[in-house]
This record gives C-alpha cells, structure tokens and sequence, in this order.
C-alpha cells in the first residue's frame, strides 16, 4: 500500500516537472523572438567604442538540443548596424543567417 502511493507520488511530481519545464519552453519560443530577444541581446553588450544593433533575432526550438549537444543552431539576424566611435555606419546589413554555438557564449567562452 505504501509502495503503491509512493509511486502515485513520484509519477505525479515527473508529470508536473514534465508539464513546467515544457511551459518554460513553450514560453521561450513563443515570447523570446525577434525584437524582444534583439533587446535582451542589446542590453547585454558590453561597453565598445563604436555600436553593435540588432533589430530583431529569430531562433528555432532545436536550438535546446543543440545547446545541449553543444552543436551550432541557425539563427537569423535582422538589422545589424554597425557604427564606428564617430557615428559612421561600418555594417548595415537587413537579413543575416548564421550558425552560432551557444554554450560558449553563454558560459562567457565567446565563439
């Protein structure tokens, strides 16, 4: 009787994990595109003398399994400019598809 309670337990605890950390995902995906994931991006860069922009960057959901298997995942950048320390456009580029291997970025490595 015991035994069988506590598996109960356990398979309703793995079904909420399973349930939250799907909601997560599914948030990420739908609400971290584009012009909020650019912002997030371009509030995080470090001080230069010039100016890096990016209006908006799109990802696809494999990028969490190639963020595990440390693999690169296509990404898609629109409105790169880059400014020089005068103002002067260096980079204007309206639609850029690139490979990025995340873990290294995000664990402060860079590429």
């Amino acid at each position: 009787m015991l035994r069988r309670r506590s598996v109960r337990i356990l398979a309703y605890v793995t079904a909420g994990l399973v349930t939250l950390v799907g909601g997560v995902i599914l948030a990420a995906i739908l609400f971290v595109q584009g012009e909020r994931l650019a912002g997030i991006v371009n509030g995080v860069l470090p001080e230069m003398k010039g100016k890096i922009a990016f209006k908006a960057i799109g990802w696809k959901p494999r990028l969490l399994v190639d963020l595990v298997a440390d693999r690169p995942t296509p990404m898609v950048v629109e409105g790169l400019l880059i400014t020089d320390p005068e103002g002067t456009t260096v980079l204007d580029v309206p639609r850029l598809e690139v490979s990025v291997r995340l873990g290294p970025l995000l664990s402060g490595g860079g590429p």
